[in-house]
């Protein structure tokens, strides 16, 4: 809810919690660009980077980390603003004492994912007296942390952490955070899935012998570039219906499978040769004619007869054919000829 004060500021009341903060229309605006980038990011470590930095901008501290604790593998990875903000040798403290952190115990144990402080759950002298601020807090200098969880289940957490060398974030810091957090969170989920899709569409793929594999979007328009789909349609279609599709040198069988996501199985069956792949391969006329019998499964006598020509005249151009490609083989040979 926002309501315009007498002073020309926004009210905004977080939606996780029941306190009213004031933010500038500048904060908001700020806010709002820091999620439009967020939601531009293509990869999880670009994802971090950006979040990282933009919001080192809105939350003023000494640093900023995007921090994800594993718990299987027993360890912590961290993405800092600034760039050099961690040493090795503190991430390994973090990693070795990351069990007595206040707000991972405090989320691992509620499932909590709005800004806490540090100095919500110990005083600075329960604080000083723990090992993780004598190896890690202590060297940085900080004295409180603000940190807010975008995945709160296991086996990796993921939060983004803000150190302050004294004890003075406010209710607008958390709240800030509190705002923006579904929004990270949302960036962070659409980027999985779209991994996840990539990841079931590549392993598909390798699994089909060659044949090509297509995501669909839920509307079944396609979801990404072809170049066979390119080739036979030329601008890219919107979407492009099952079936077999034939040409004077070359057939095109197209498949749907359904799934999440569901793709496209394309099967390109060539009988010819582009018209100028001879020509960029060295070949005459006449060998690309013979390989691409050859191509079509027939035999040396089959194409002899089909071309008025005798065997050893067939044998003798493939020959030439197989010196000039650099292959061995029938099969090589055509699938050189007939290859992209």
């Amino acid at each position: 809810m926002l309501a315009k004060s007498d002073a020309g500021r926004n009210t905004h009341r977080c939606v996780f919690c029941d306190a009213v903060t004031t933010l500038t229309s500048a904060e908001l605006r700020g806010a709002l660009a820091a999620a439009g980038a967020w939601h531009e990011a293509k990869t999880l470590p670009e994802l971090a980077e950006v979040a990282v930095s933009t919001l080192h901008e809105l939350i003023p501290c000494d640093g900023v980390g995007w921090n994800e604790v594993d718990a299987h593998r027993g360890e912590v990875r961290a993405i800092t603003s600034p760039v050099d903000y961690f040493e090795t040798s503190q991430v390994e403290a973090l990693t070795r004492l990351i069990d007595q952190h206040p707000i991972v115990n405090y989320v691992r144990r509620t499932g909590d994912q709005r800004a806490t402080t540090i100095s919500d759950f110990v005083s600075a002298r329960e604080f000083h007296r723990l090992e993780l601020y004598t190896d890690f807090f202590r060297p940085l200098g900080a004295e409180d942390l603000l940190a807010v969880v975008i995945q709160a289940t296991e086996p990796v957490m993921i939060g983004l952490a803000f150190t302050r060398p004294r004890r003075t974030y406010v209710q607008r810091d958390r709240d800030l955070l509190n705002l923006l957090r579904p929004h990270l969170a949302s960036a962070y989920r659409n980027i999985g899935a779209r991994l996840e899709a990539a990841a079931r569409v590549a392993a598909l793929e390798r699994g089909l012998e060659g044949r090509e594999v297509v995501a669909l979007a839920a509307d079944g328009r396609l979801a990404s570039a072809s170049p066979i789909l390119r080739r036979w349609f030329g601008n890219l279609p919107a979407t492009v219906e099952p079936g077999i599709y034939e040409a004077a040198h070359a057939r095109l069988t197209v498949r749907r499978v359904d799934g999440d996501p569901p793709v496209l199985l394309l099967d390109e069956q060539r009988f010819a040769p582009h018209p100028t792949r001879m020509r960029e391969l060295g070949l005459t006329a006449r060998e690309g004619e013979i390989l691409t019998l050859v191509a079509r499964g027939l035999s040396d006598a089959q194409i002899a007869d089909q071309l008025f020509l005798s065997a050893r005249t067939v044998a003798k151009h493939l020959q030439h054919a197989y010196e000039k490609l650099g292959v061995h083989s029938r099969a090589d040979a055509a699938a050189r000829l007939l290859g992209d």
